[in-house]
């Protein structure tokens, strides 16, 4: 091996050309900025890295308001240590800006901007999750934005991570100058338009359902814009933290009816359907074991169904499941537990309901499945032809109240209702005799 190929192994740059290191801000360039207003940014680079410097046009330099907003925002941005909000660096007077706020340089382009290259709706929900954790780092912080905005929003080209920029008519707390209404009017709250009433962190809220109406998400989303954007701001979200986890909650919620549909379904019909009340129980396992990836969409359904493993035989001789007869033992545990069932449904069933009782009775329903397994387990003789399985176990917990549930949370006209307002009402059911 000679010594190119040697080197060729060898890390290290291209060139080998002097670079120079200012420790002196150089190569201004002046980035976009609304000919109204009162500060001017400019790009320049320092140390080998890019900085943003925030300072005042020169018809609003040597005025004191303007000037104390300048201070004020950099005593409130310093304060901020955040991954998804603009790093403050410094104040300094330059020679070209005069005094400034020095800013990290963020390379992306506003969420505005974003929005136009269709991102798909994954990105917008990362970007969503990235807004709130955010709003809720500087609220625990006692600091409310009041300016929040597709414009004040910078996407990232490396990434598409989040960057909050502009705390330029931000407050506190403790601040007791320029408390006057502030913010761009069509996402400021109806409190801040008033001159009377303490802001408090549900304006950023409603600026924040001002800013997801922009981003065309899916239609489950729209009752929390709905509640974000309410007039009344005790009607509002109290928290970004509550937002988010309606948020998420709504990803899951919306498949529950479809996953508790399609268990009910396999189990009804391959179990149920059969000449005789017979089924063949190896289809039925694995009908359960598929069914087990679908359900862990929703973790309220992993206690019951997880993997194929899980799925218990009392006695692996037996291949079918058979005709329980009427007056049987078997009868009775299973009538037991269907009454069981059908007292918790009418508990917490009322005679309109939503996803949210549903949820409830769901939970409901699975702490009661696990409590008759044990008690099957305990009362079934080991040579007892009715086979225990899990399969079994849901057969006894599919009641008559139930069956018409599970058809009118899987009919077209509930799912699409549904997708379109989850806090929808159905009608209860009537059960089946």
């Amino acid at each position: 091996m000679n010594s190119s190929d040697t080197n060729s192994y060898i890390s290290g740059f291209v060139s080998t050309e002097f670079v120079n290191i200012s420790d002196t801000f150089s190569e201004y360039a002046p980035l976009s900025v609304s000919e109204n207003g009162h500060s001017l940014l400019l790009k320049a680079k320092r140390f080998g890295k890019w900085h943003v410097l925030k300072g005042l046009k020169s018809e609003y330099a040597s005025k004191a308001l303007f000037i104390e907003l300048l201070n004020k925002e950099f005593d409130i941005a310093f304060s901020l240590d955040h991954p998804n909000i603009v790093r403050t660096i410094s104040k300094e007077v330059d020679k070209k800006i005069g005094a400034c706020i020095v800013m990290e340089y963020i390379d992306g382009i506003t969420l505005n901007e974003f929005l136009k290259t269709n991102p798909d709706e994954k990105v917008k929900q990362k970007i969503v999750l990235e807004l709130l954790d955010a709003m809720d780092y500087f609220h625990s912080k006692q600091v409310i934005h009041r300016d929040l905005k597709p414009e004040n929003i910078l996407i990232t080209h490396n990434g598409n991570n989040v960057k909050i920029i502009d705390f330029g008519l931000s407050d506190t707390d403790f601040h007791d100058i320029l408390k006057q209404p502030a913010g761009t009017l069509s996402y400021a709250a109806p409190e801040q338009k008033e001159g009377n009433v303490i802001i408090d962190n549900r304006a950023d809220i409603y600026a924040f359902g001002k800013i997801l109406q922009k981003m065309n998400l899916q239609k489950k989303c729209n009752p929390i814009i709905a509640k974000c954007t309410e007039g009344d701001r005790n009607k509002r979200y109290n928290s970004a933290k509550e937002i988010k986890s309606t948020f998420e909650h709504k990803k899951q919620l919306i498949w529950m009816p479809f996953v508790i549909a399609a268990l009910i379904g396999i189990i009804y019909f391959l179990f149920l359907n059969q000449p005789n009340n017979t089924a063949d129980f190896a289809n039925i396992s694995q009908a359960i074991a598929d069914t087990a990836i679908v359900a862990k969409i929703d973790s309220v359904l992993i206690p019951i169904i997880k993997t194929k493993q899980e799925i218990v035989y009392r006695d692996t001789a037996f291949t079918n499941v058979p005709r329980i007869e009427k007056g049987s033992w078997e009868a009775n545990l299973l009538d037991e537990a269907n009454y069981k069932i059908d007292s918790l449904f009418k508990a917490y069933i009322p005679e309109y309901f939503t996803m949210d009782d549903y949820s409830k009775f769901m939970n409901a329903f699975f702490q009661a499945s696990s409590k008759v397994q044990a008690e099957l387990i305990r009362q079934v003789p080991k040579d007892s032809p009715f086979v225990y399985t899990l399969s079994s176990v849901m057969l006894a917990l599919i009641p008559k109240t139930t069956r018409p549930l599970g058809s009118l949370l899987s009919a077209k006209e509930t799912q699409d209702s549904l997708r379109e307002n989850p806090n929808y009402k159905m009608k209860r059911p009537e059960p089946e005799y």
